[in-house]
């Protein structure tokens, strides 16, 4: 069985750490935080809502399957609340009132609540 000596594997090491500060600085990620805020008009005033939605830009590198090259993106961060008044609450503008629970959802939502 082959020993390493220390100095191998201090350089071992070295090089290690030379390739994965390569790889971040050649492959940097990007991100960026945004407050998004809609405001309803409702009979009692204007009522608003905001949520904060952080984007995320990373290069995957140019090795692998094609499919698995380029530019990628991850999103995170919640919906964005509008409390109407009355009982009622929007999660979009424009979407249809579902009487039993009292809250406006997108009108393409296609699975019926409860």
């Amino acid at each position: 069985m082959m020993r390493l000596s220390r100095t191998q594997i201090t350089w071992t090491v070295y090089i290690g750490l030379a390739v994965l500060v390569g790889y971040f600085l050649l492959f940097p990620n990007y991100t960026n935080r945004f407050r998004l805020t809609i405001e309803v008009q409702t009979p009692d005033g204007i009522r608003s809502g905001s949520s904060v939605i952080e984007t995320t830009f990373f290069k995957s590198g140019d090795w692998g399957p094609v499919e698995a090259r380029g530019v990628r993106t991850q999103a995170k961060g919640e919906a964005i609340f509008v409390d109407l008044g009355h009982g009622k609450r929007a999660l979009v503008q424009g979407g249809k009132l579902n009487t039993k629970y009292q809250i406006t959802l997108p009108t393409d939502l296609d699975e019926p609540l409860g």
